[in-house]
This record gives C-alpha cells, structure tokens and sequence, in this order.
C-alpha cells in the first residue's frame, strides 16, 4: 500500500485535530476501475501517530491521541477517525524545531503495520499568546 500524502502545519499552543474517514474500495466490472465502496468498519484496529524531527530521529516530539467511530457523523461513525494533540503539548515543542514530519499506522487484527498517511509538519507560532 501507498501511504496518502497530507502535510500539516500545527500552531505552538493550539490544539490540532485532524478527522478523516476509511473507505474500502470496490471493483465495478462495467467500469474496470475500482470505485470507493462503503465506510470500513475499523473495529479491533490499532492506530497510532507520532511527529518527529525526521524520520531518522530517536525522540518523538508528540504523539496524536486516535478516537474512532461516531464523530457526529450520520453513518454510524464507521471508518471515522479523529487525531487530537492538545495545545498544552504543542505548547511545549521547542521554537527552535520549524518542522517534522509524521505518520499514522494501522494494524488490523493479527496483522503486521503499515502506514496509511505520512507527510511533514510545520511549527508555527501564534499570534495571540497570553
């Protein structure tokens, strides 16, 4: 599998959420392609995501917290998945980090992991601060 590109940018002291949804995909013979099919059921997965300085780095500066299923969404929260960071710990990246990269992995039930999204994050500052 080919992890889907997303680059961030997450604010020094601002919570970062990030909600996406899992489609499984279905062939269509008429059309000989495949097409999105309907929202994956993602009970018994585990699903994890850090921010790194690189890929490379031995720290991770955050780890996003993973909650699935029903985010106020009308089809039984299936395939929802909603990544949140609260500000108090991008509060705490150093300014001295302007970017990172990250990834989300998933392991589905008695398998191995495999990334699902990677890509790079900036580090900004926020204009209003106390």
């Amino acid at each position: 599998m080919i992890p889907a590109e997303k680059n961030i940018v997450i604010r020094r002291g601002d919570t970062k959420e990030i909600f996406f949804r899992v489609r499984t995909k279905v062939w269509n013979s008429g059309t000989s392609s495949w097409e999105p099919g309907p929202y994956k059921d993602l009970t018994g997965y585990t699903i994890e995501s850090q921010v790194r300085e690189a890929k490379s780095s031995v720290t991770v500066l955050l780890t996003f917290t993973i909650i699935l299923g029903d985010q106020g969404d009308p089809v039984d929260g299936r395939g929802a998945v909603l990544m949140r960071i609260h500000g108090s710990l991008t509060a705490a990246v150093s300014t001295a980090i302007a970017a990172g990269v990250f990834d989300v992995q998933f392991t589905e039930p008695d398998t191995d992991p495999y990334t699902y999204i990677e890509g790079t994050v900036e580090f900004t500052e926020d204009v209003t601060r106390a």
